[in-house]
């Protein structure tokens, strides 16, 4: 389904866990740990990526960028540490990339049910005033899918109150 773009039009689609949904950038977050980033790429699906960087974690202190070119479209995850000082980092890496299209992902486990929120609110938003990037998917984690509802709901009326044309697919 083809939608009207222009610069005050935004599309967003809620995704569950194990959706089939063609995005090739996504944001993340991590905690410390022990996953090696090589292992993190060798998963298959995005929702796999996030949820061991949310459990078992990464062995990474700084923000990461991985870049997986097997697929026919090559796909990246840019996964910062799990705090609200990591939505600068994102949205300079949108304004830097500039991807048609971002994914988004914050375990409500690891970084707090109103922080993921407001990080969502906040890339969103920063990406529709500094970028070209319209079409965003939110990936809700297994048990995150209400969360993120009431997330998607509220951005779109924050969003509409600023004068934003804004189609929620769930």
């Amino acid at each position: 389904m083809s939608v009207a773009m222009n610069e005050k039009s935004a599309i967003i689609r809620l995704l569950r866990a194990g959706s089939e949904y063609n995005c090739n950038f996504w944001l993340g977050c991590f905690r410390a740990g022990d996953t090696l980033t090589s292992e993190l790429l060798a998963l298959a699906n995005p929702d796999e990526v996030f949820a061991v960087a949310a459990t078992a974690g990464l062995l990474e202190s700084e923000s990461v960028l991985l870049a997986d070119a097997r697929a026919p479209m090559p796909r990246y995850f840019y996964l910062a540490p799990a705090n609200m000082e990591a939505v600068t980092d994102y949205a300079n890496v949108l304004k830097q990339w500039q991807p048609v299209q971002v994914g988004i992902c914050f375990d409500a486990n690891l970084v707090g049910n109103e922080d993921a929120r407001f990080m969502t609110l906040d890339i969103v938003h920063n990406a529709l005033l500094n970028t070209s990037v319209r079409e965003f998917a939110l990936l809700a984690g297994d048990s995150d899918y209400g969360r993120l509802l009431n997330t998607s709901v509220w951005l779109r009326e924050t969003l509409e109150n600023e004068s934003f044309n804004v189609c929620l697919y769930h």
